[in-house]
């Protein structure tokens, strides 16, 4: 085999090998991106760090088959619940981490039911796009048949990678509301931006495009998303909203992408109940619940020291909280034990 050109003699043998090293290196990185690009895009945990027992909520427990594994469920009633959330989360940890997420929807008078993906928490089995979309379908279903919940009692609710089997279930359903918080046009989109020298969307399997999905969502419509967002550009959950049928809401937040819900408690549950309000109407007359009472007899409001405890688990657990307020006493003592207990 004639490897003269290899290296070639009398032109600029150095630039030729440079130029030979930036190839190796670019396609040896492309074919990492490829091979590897569930490791990028999942991060599960299998450590279940609490349960609502320590939470001190009631909670039932179930485990679901699919597609030859099991996917368990925890679902958190309320009493004279308005309807049900079934929330979707993000792409690391797992259900155990939600209790910020819980506190503030249980609050809202809704009950919520959360379920891990494949291969997180106690769920068997490897996560990818398809996987995430067999659960939530398989939770949705044992809301609709086995608890005999009605489909315009439900709200399909994502948080960022939570977005992708949400904006699918709803192009397949008929709920009440579909809110997606923190979410993407698709992960090839999100690794485009990250990796702008390759084509990621030929090389990307896992693609969650929900961009395409948004005009078959027909159904009212919330997106949520932080201009402070440093995963997610804030853009791409414009685009979500923009792609979208009416009705349809955006609420602007502030903070990083797993803390701005906390920093923004302000405008965010307001947002919730006024989203509610108009997907899931309640008449005082007709109806044995009133929203307002029912949130001021079971919620419990999130003193400023327990939610900067908050904000600080998050940034030990992720390392990506933009608030870092210096703890006071009470603060330490609410966040005790060690955040080491929360996933990397």
């Amino acid at each position: 085999m004639n490897t003269a050109w290899l290296y070639p003699k009398g032109w600029k043998p150095l630039l030729w090998s440079v130029v030979r090293c930036v190839l190796g290196v670019y396609f040896g990185l492309g074919l990492l991106l490829f091979f590897f690009q569930a490791h990028f895009i999942f991060l599960p945990s299998t450590a279940m760090v609490e349960t609502p027992t320590q939470w001190k909520m009631e909670y039932e427990e179930a485990t679901l088959p699919v597609e030859g594994f099991e996917t368990r469920l925890w679902f958190l009633p309320v009493p004279q619940a308005r309807g049900v959330i079934l929330f979707s989360h993000g792409n690391a940890g797992n259900i155990s981490n939600r209790r910020s997420e819980v506190e503030i929807l249980r609050g809202l008078g809704m009950s919520v039911c959360m379920y891990d993906y494949g291969g997180y928490g106690q769920s068997t089995g490897t996560p990818s796009e398809s996987r995430c979309y067999a659960d939530a379908r398989a939770v949705w279903s044992w809301l609709t048949k086995d608890k005999g919940i009605s489909p315009d009692k439900i709200v399909l609710y994502g948080h960022s990678l939570g977005g992708g089997p949400t904006a699918q279930l709803a192009t397949e359903v008929k709920p009440a509301g579909v809110v997606l918080e923190s979410s993407f046009r698709s992960i090839a989109a999100v690794a485009q931006a990250t990796y702008p020298v390759y084509p990621c969307r030929l090389l990307v399997r896992h693609r969650f495009d929900n961009e395409s999905k948004m005009s078959s969502i027909h159904t009212p419509l919330m997106v949520i998303h932080s201009r402070n967002d440093e995963i997610i550009p804030f853009p791409q959950g414009q685009t979500l909203f923009e792609k979208g049928n009416q009705p349809k809401r955006f609420l602007e937040t502030h903070g990083g992408h797993n803390t701005g819900f906390l920093e923004s408690l302000d405008i965010y549950n307001p947002a919730w109940r006024q989203f509610l309000d108009e997907c899931m109407p309640v008449s005082a007359k007709a109806s044995p619940l009133n929203l307002r009472e029912v949130a001021a007899k079971e919620r419990t409001p999130i003193p400023a020291d327990r939610r900067s405890c908050m904000l600080l688990k998050w940034g030990y657990s992720y390392s990506l909280a933009l608030y870092s307020p210096k703890p006071t006493s009470s603060m330490r003592a609410c966040c005790e034990p060690s955040p080491t207990r929360f996933p990397k």
